[in-house]
């Protein structure tokens, strides 16, 4: 045989190694995934609430369970919104929406965040979208985004714009 027809096969051998090494690879990479996805239970599913289900950990706690159960490990939101963290101008409170966190976490429950609302030491300037005192808002937006951190990775902005906007 010659040394080219040698070298020719050498290369298609050395090329037919490689590929079937980088399938492998790929292979086992991807199955590392999804055992990792698996064991962290996660899941296309998610879910939502309404206001009443979703005020405190204590409301979750009538519900959240058995959502866990079934192999959900997203929630839509805990309960951001501005009047439940700023209930009176520069006073904020985070207790209840860090309870629910910490709920939500130890359901292994994921969970987004809603910027939304207005608040009661404010009517004069909740009449828009999604309020007409814009410095408030954008303190509100920072404040919850910054105490939060990394636990919410999305944030909605407002939801169904022409509710909770006051008269018009």
């Amino acid at each position: 045989m010659s040394r080219t027809l040698r070298l020719i096969r050498h290369d298609c051998i050395l090329s037919l190694l490689g590929g079937i090494f980088a399938v492998l690879i790929f292979n086992l990479t991807a199955s590392e995934s999804q055992n990792q996805a698996a064991a962290i239970g996660l899941s296309p599913f998610g879910i939502g609430s309404c206001y009443i289900n979703n005020r405190s950990a204590q409301d979750d706690a009538r519900w959240i369970p058995q959502m866990a159960a079934i192999g959900i490990r997203m929630m839509r939101t805990c309960h951001t919104a501005w009047d439940n963290v700023e209930p009176k101008e520069g006073q904020w409170t985070w207790d209840a929406l860090d309870n629910q966190m910490r709920f939500m976490a130890s359901n292994h429950m994921e969970f987004g965040g809603i910027l939304i609302g207005s608040v009661p030491w404010d009517k004069e300037h909740s009449v828009g979208l999604p309020v007409d005192n814009l410095p408030a808002w954008s303190n509100y937006v920072f404040h919850v985004v910054q105490h939060v951190g990394k636990k919410v990775k999305y944030w909605e902005v407002w939801n169904e714009f022409l509710n909770f906007i006051g008269p018009k």
